[in-house]
């Protein structure tokens, strides 16, 4: 996670899903595949003072589904991998903190 502390103190932003080249169209957070072993899918989340172009605060999310084992076997209900305990990551906590902390109305977000 990136913060702009001095441009998000009290400001009010709104938050933009950024897009990549490798998004796939057909769902509503554009994302990208990591190159790994299992797939990992990345989303990456800017807020944006209003009327400004650079973003105060980035960060990305990362959700895993298992392989072809995992969907073989079915003992899976969401196809989460065998090695990993939690198949998502994001800083909900530390971002939700930072948003209290710095005063930030995000009029766009939860």
């Amino acid at each position: 996670m990136h913060i702009d502390e001095q441009r998000a103190r009290n400001s009010q932003v709104t938050v933009k899903l950024v897009p990549s080249e490798y998004s796939d169209k057909h769902l509503q957070v554009p994302t990208r595949y990591v190159p790994a072993p299992i797939r990992i899918r990345e989303s990456s989340y800017e807020f944006h003072v209003v009327g400004a172009e650079q973003p105060v605060i980035q960060y990305k999310t990362y959700s895993a589904k298992g392989g072809w084992l995992i969907r073989l076997l079915g003992i899976s209900e969401g196809d989460a991998p065998l090695l990993l305990g939690d198949a998502f990551c994001a800083p909900k906590e530390q971002l939700a903190s930072v948003i209290s902390q710095l005063n930030v109305s995000a009029t766009n977000w939860k």
